[in-house]
């Protein structure tokens, strides 16, 4: 948990660095571009894709194991509220300033993500169960 942590904001760091050289080394004379194609001056400089099915994975992850392991190591619980903290202000930071312009995403996305987090306290009960039982 403290791994992603750090590791996260490192990774996004990265790739808007790379970003930011690639768009500088292209307007290297004068300001103008050195790309041939249209096509290569977009893959320049827009960003990449917004991965949603990757950043919803990654929160469900990270709040399944603050709610399943939470009990025996109580250490999760503020480890995941940083780690929380961190994702949601990079998010807002990379959309901003990294990523295309997501597609316009209707609520059904969220909604199943919302289906699934309600499952989280039920998992979490039946595991304090068994780690607090002696079976």
């Amino acid at each position: 948990m403290c791994i992603n942590t750090v590791s996260m904001p490192m990774k996004k760091l990265k790739e808007y660095a790379l970003r930011v050289f690639y768009r500088r080394q292209d307007q290297a004379v004068r300001g103008e571009t050195l790309s041939k194609t249209q096509i290569g001056y977009r893959k320049i400089h827009f960003g990449p894709k917004y991965n949603i099915a990757f950043q919803y994975s990654f929160l469900l992850t990270l709040v399944f194991m603050a709610m399943i392991y939470g009990l025996a190591l109580p250490i999760l619980y503020p480890i995941t509220l940083v780690t929380l903290i961190v994702f949601y202000y990079l998010e807002i930071a990379m959309i901003y300033y990294c990523y295309r312009m997501p597609p316009e995403y209707d609520e059904e996305i969220n909604n199943g993500c919302l289906q699934i987090l309600y499952k989280a306290p039920l998992v979490a009960s039946l595991m304090s169960i068994w780690m607090l039982s002696n079976l």
